[in-house]
């Protein structure tokens, strides 16, 4: 199939809207992501004893991308509840 000059322009002009939407998508995601862990390490301020906390950080820093501070929150949940903390890190740890 051959396509004219107008159609291939056509063609690209979709790609770079699609691109252009994912993109904003992404760092909506991502600013988005950045808002939860700060409000969830505010928590962890007024209270680092709860565990519950600990398992969203992780999983928000895992879910964003941060693999570091990921495992860091793990290690800190690890110290308060063993079991979940091993069930998150199975889970966020490539195998």
């Amino acid at each position: 199939m051959k396509l004219s000059c107008n159609e291939c322009h056509k063609v690209l002009n979709t790609f770079k809207q699609e691109r252009d939407y994912y993109k904003d998508l992404y760092n909506e995601l991502c600013k988005r992501y950045n808002e939860e862990i700060e409000a969830l390490r505010q928590a962890i301020r007024i209270n680092p004893e709860n565990a519950d906390t600990w398992y969203v950080l992780a999983l928000a820093y895992a879910l964003s991308g941060n693999q570091t501070a990921a495992l860091n929150a793990v290690r800190e949940l690890r110290r308060l509840d063993p079991e979940h903390a091993n069930e998150l890190f199975n889970m966020i740890v490539p195998r």
